[in-house]
């Protein structure tokens, strides 16, 4: 007697003897077999299932990585449009953050414009007393300096001296300075006169080359008009140290002569 591979049916053969039992128990494993099978609506019903836990699954994951993003940055091409389609955008930002000047560099120049401006305030540049009724102003100080970093922090005010009440006319300022790269062909510091709101009256822009010695003082003169077009004829005296490395701008003394004065008003 042979059987079947798969199910072990029993195969009578010629010379087999056919019990009626072997056939009872082949047709009750056939059917047990082909009851355990699935149907057509059971495969569909856990197919549509599988989908729908599928779908959910995917769903959950994508709102998580979504995360309430903005709908201008919750796809993968608009995040790399925000990051300019830069493969390496880590290491461009790294590159640009290295060019700029550090926190304790920032810290320590505001430290120091912040004493340069106390200190100017405080004693470095005084009015002269008892020249004013010739309409002249002299301010005298005590070598107000300032060095520009070897990172240079751009233009900063380094020294201004604030008058109220000037004649109408025509005036010329003086200002004594001194610069310690005289060999320079870029502007290094400007002489400024301002009206009460700010606006540059006049000034004049200095290179290196326009000073002889490091080491001496040198007097630049600018003229200015007073026609009554600044409030309460106010008038600020200002030097710059421009956006030159490691270059020393000194003053010591501005001083304010009438080249043509009318009245008071």
């Amino acid at each position: 007697m042979q059987t079947t591979t798969n199910l072990g049916l029993k195969k009578p053969e010629g010379t087999d003897v056919v019990n009626i039992q072997d056939l009872n128990d082949n047709t009750d494993l056939l059917d047990s077999v082909v009851a355990a099978k699935e149907t057509p609506a059971g495969a569909q019903a856990k197919a549509n299932t599988a989908e729908t836990n599928a779908k959910s699954y995917a769903d959950t994951k994508v709102a998580a990585l979504v995360n309430s993003s903005p709908t201008t940055l919750d796809t993968l091409k608009e995040l790399a449009t925000a990051l300019g389609n830069d493969a390496n955008y880590a290491a461009t930002t790294a590159a640009l953050i290295g060019t700029k000047a550090s926190q304790v560099t920032v810290d320590a120049h505001l430290a120091e414009e912040a004493q340069l401006y106390a200190q100017w305030d405080a004693e470095d540049l005084t009015l002269v007393s008892g020249i004013l009724t010739t309409d002249s102003l002299c301010w005298q100080g005590k070598n107000v300096q300032y060095t520009q970093p070897a990172t240079s922090m751009g233009l900063v005010t380094i020294a201004k001296a604030t008058h109220a009440g000037l004649r109408f006319g025509k005036f010329s300022v003086g200002f004594r300075v001194k610069c310690t790269n005289i060999t320079s062909t870029n502007t290094v510091t400007t002489l400024k006169v301002l009206d009460a709101a700010g606006n540059v009256v006049s000034s004049i822009a200095l290179k290196g080359t326009d000073f002889q010695s490091a080491t001496a003082y040198k007097m630049f003169y600018i003229a200015f008009d007073n026609m009554g077009q600044s409030a309460g004829n106010v008038f600020t005296f200002a030097v710059t140290s421009e956006a030159v490395a490691s270059v020393t701008i000194s003053i010591d003394s501005i001083l304010v002569a009438p080249v043509h004065v009318g009245n008071y008003v």
